[in-house]
């Protein structure tokens, strides 16, 4: 009977590492499921973040577009300034010229 005892014994331990067995593997399956959910997660993050930044740099590229228009067109009043000054000063000096003439 000894031996009848042994393998009863053998048995439940048998069945006792069949349970560890199964719940490590349940255990690991969760923790690659769980895994898989935060890579997946980080995936979307990432996807969403490289869309935001190429937005972004659309809108700067555009910004910096309308500033060089901006300066363009500061630049081109300024040199249309200077030119109406200059014209200005050139008319001033004529009619003092002719005002002088016309006064001898």
């Amino acid at each position: 009977m000894p031996s009848r005892g042994y393998a009863t014994g053998e048995r439940r331990c048998g069945v006792c590492v069949c349970g560890k067995a199964d719940r490590a593997r349940k255990n690991a399956e969760n923790e690659l499921h769980d895994a898989t959910s935060h890579i997946s997660e980080i995936n979307m993050t990432v996807s969403s973040l490289t869309s935001d930044r190429k937005r972004m740099e659309t809108d700067i590229h555009a910004m910096q577009r309308d500033l060089d228009d901006a300066v363009s067109s500061r630049r081109a009043a300024e040199d249309r300034a200077d030119k109406l000054a200059l014209d200005f000063g050139r008319a001033q000096v004529r009619q003092l010229h002719t005002g002088r003439l016309t006064l001898c």
